[in-house]
């Protein structure tokens, strides 16, 4: 007999586990969603223009030999690197 309460006991700890786990699996995949939904906002057209737009302005400067962090940095700061005017033909 008490090898058949031991093994009762089991059962309703699996079947507690196996609820708890399935709980779990629910609020990771609205986890998962959430984290879906905020990648799409982060490739909006809006984003993305902007991400070209600082890949451009970091690849002309390294063009012109200024330093691309250096760059970043003073555009942060409210300094921008501005290309050069070019002379007139």
């Amino acid at each position: 007999m008490p090898l058949d309460a031991a093994r009762d006991a089991v059962i309703a700890m699996q079947a507690t586990v196996i609820q708890a786990l399935a709980a779990e699996n629910v609020r990771l995949a609205g986890q998962v969603a959430d984290l879906a939904a905020r990648l799409e906002r982060l490739r909006s057209g809006q984003t993305t223009r902007h991400r070209y737009a600082i890949r451009g302005y970091l690849s002309t400067a390294a063009k012109h030999s200024i330093n691309v962090l250096a760059a970043l940095r003073d555009a942060l700061d409210g300094h921008p690197w501005m290309p050069p005017i070019p002379d007139p033909p």
